[in-house]
């Protein structure tokens, strides 16, 4: 199997280049399914640092592969590579941000169904986008202990129920998440945790 950053963004997510769009979603799912931090069939073969690099290309395959015209320049250019074929020259896809350096922003990114934000799947998600706590700080106006603890599920040290909650979705907004289903799927912890105080 070819390594991550030999890969074509089609082979990245195992898909014919005529692919279309729902069918490129549909693998996207199935890819990020696969190398989730929480899959046991990843888990104990691929290092957290490895898993982030994965993941980070995969979001990168999905963001090019569904935006009409990132795809055209990319075929563009792997028509160009396949033409050098016969020429001697050194070959290989187009490398990760290449064809369009990361935007400033973080692109909104579809999860599968089933998937937990969790303090630490959020800071896995931040990460992989290379945004720091630092800068959600400055967005989002809240300080970055609280945004320390918010990843670490700290709720003793956080202030009251609808504080968190909004905390939670300006977070999810700093990363171009749904802020209501992150929010919802994060207080499960906190309600889990408020359950065990009363014990």
């Amino acid at each position: 199997m070819k390594r991550i950053k030999d890969q074509t963004y089609y082979e990245m997510l195992e898909v014919d280049r005529r692919a279309s769009t729902e069918e490129i979603r549909e693998a996207y799912r199935r890819e990020k399914e696969i190398f989730s931090s929480d899959s046991v069939a990843t888990y104990s073969l691929l290092g957290s640092e490895e898993l982030k690099r994965i993941n980070a290309a995969i979001d990168e395959a999905y963001r090019v592969l569904t935006d009409k015209r990132l795809r055209s320049e990319y075929d563009r250019r792997l028509n160009a590579l396949d033409e050098k074929a016969f020429s001697g020259e050194p070959l290989g896809p187009p490398a990760i941000g290449e064809v369009h350096p990361p935007r400033e922003e973080p692109t909104g990114i579809s999860f599968p169904h089933g998937f937990r934000f969790t303090g630490s799947s959020l800071k896995g998600i931040r990460e992989s986008m290379g945004i720091d706590l630092k800068q959600i700080s400055q967005t989002t106006k809240i300080s970055k202990q609280n945004l320390e603890w918010l990843e670490e599920e700290s709720f003793g040290n956080l202030p009251a129920l609808v504080y968190i909650r909004g905390f939670i979705m300006e977070y999810a907004k700093a990363l171009n998440l749904d802020p209501h289903r992150v929010a919802d799927n994060y207080l499960r912890s906190f309600y889990q945790w408020q359950n065990e105080q009363k014990v």
